[in-house]
Order: C-alpha cells, then structure tokens, then sequence
C-alpha cells in the first residue's frame, strides 16, 4: 500500500523577530523621537541626543529582545496548534464523521486564556481551527483501504481500550476522550 500523505498547513506564524513583532516597536520609537525633535531647534537636539543616546538606545534594545521572545512563543504556540488541531480532525474525518460533530466536538470558539500576550491566544485559537479543519479534509479524502490500514495502525498503537466499554454505550464525553486519545497517537507517530 502507498504510504498516507498528509499535508499540515504552513501556520503563517514563523515570525522574523527583527521584523514582524518589533516593527511596530520601532515605529512608534521613532514616532517618539520625532515627536520630542519637533520641540527642540537644531542644536538643543544634537545636545540632547549626544546625552541620552546610550540610554535611548539601551532601551530600544530591550524592545528587541522583548519582541523576539514574543515572536518565538507566537511560533510555537501557533505550531502546537496546529498539529492538535490537524491531528483531531484527521482521525475525526477517517471516521466519516460530519462536519457539525466536529464543530460540537473540538470547535475553539473562543481564544485560548494567555495573559501574557492575548494575541498569541488568538493565534493559537486561528491555527488550531485551521489545522482542525484541514485534517478533517484531509482524513475524509482517504479511500476504504486506507481508512482502515490508519484505524488499525492507531489500534495497535494505542492498545486495549477495552475498559471504554462497547462504543454503542458510549455519550459524547466518552467518544471525545477517544478521538482526543487517537489523535495523540497519530500526531506522535505519523506527524513529525
């Protein structure tokens, strides 16, 4: 059999951290820097500035790192995403399962909580949808044969669940926990 492909979306988030998170950064230093120029004549300036520079610029370089960090958590939360959410929905749509149980199921409606940087919460609650979706797409498109050689590959994988009890006694808790436990296995062995 042809070894199954699948595709994870690039996440859009491999930031340049000299660019992207601390461009707005540098904007509004220099925003500030013309700001106080407009107050001082000429010479008051190249004054003021031959004294402060060192400091300016001490702190415009904390600016940087600041923003390198951001952007590399942004990265990673994004990637992490991703995979999580291409992972469910990958064993969600080799199950044939619909488009609204996927929804009911794993839908982020809402940012994850991040109060260190909201945006990176956006960014993971965006990539994870999207990953979400994609493996759901990409799960769907596999033929009988290799829906079945995934289902029993992730059953050898995974072991005797025989503790879950017979599927058809399962509720929605029951049927969540195993997809969220397929998908872990998937994305340990089948995505790198």
């Amino acid at each position: 059999m042809d070894r199954l492909k699948f595709a994870i979306p690039d996440t859009g988030q491999e930031f340049d951290a000299e660019f992207m998170d601390v461009f707005p950064v540098v904007l509004s230093a220099e925003e500030a820097v013309l700001g106080i120029a407009e107050m001082f004549t000429e010479s008051e300036l190249i004054v003021a500035l031959g004294e402060t520079f060192p400091i300016v610029s001490a702190v415009i370089g904390q600016w940087f790192s600041l923003g390198a960090g951001y952007a590399g958590g942004r990265a990673a939360v994004a990637k992490d995403n991703m995979a999580s959410g291409f992972s469910r929905g990958v064993v969600m749509g080799a199950d044939g399962r619909k488009p609204a149980l996927l929804q009911d199921y794993f839908w982020k409606f809402a940012p994850d909580p991040n109060p260190f940087d909201e945006e990176a919460g956006r960014i993971g609650q965006t990539t994870y949808n999207q990953g979400l979706v994609a493996g759901f797409m990409q799960g769907r498109e596999l033929n009988k044969a290799q829906r079945t050689w995934l289902w029993t590959d992730l059953g050898h994988r995974i072991g005797d669940e025989s503790w879950r009890g017979e599927q058809s006694t399962w509720d929605r808790d029951a049927w969540v926990d195993w997809y969220i436990t397929a998908a872990a296995v998937f994305r340990k062995d089948h995505l790198s």
